[in-house]
C-alpha cells in the first residue's frame, strides 16, 4: 500500500479474515481451490509486515526495519 502504518494494518485486518472465509468455502466445496483461497492471507501477512516497517521507521529502530523489510521482500520473491 505504501501509505502509512494504519492503512497497512487495516488492509491486513480485512484481508486475513477474508482469506480465512475463502479457505473455509474452498474446503467445503472443492479442495483444489485451497491454494487460490489462501492468497488473501498471504497478502494480509505482507501488509502486516509493511505496517511493521512503517512503525519501525517512525521509531528509528534499524533492527525492526530490517526484520519487517526482509519479511515484506520475502513475499516479492
Amino acid at each position: 500500500m505504501c501509505f502509512s502504518a494504519p492503512v497497512s494494518f487495516t488492509a491486513s485486518a480485512l484481508l486475513i479474515p477474508a482469506g480465512l472465509y475463502a479457505l473455509r468455502l474452498a474446503y467445503g466445496q472443492n479442495s483444489s481451490y485451497l491454494p487460490l483461497a489462501s492468497i488473501p492471507i498471504a497478502f494480509g501477512v505482507q501488509q502486516a509486515c509493511e505496517g511493521l516497517v512503517w512503525l519501525s521507521i517512525e521509531a528509528d529502530s534499524s533492527t525492526a526495519v530490517n526484520v519487517g523489510a526482509f519479511s515484506f521482500l520475502g513475499f516479492a520473491y
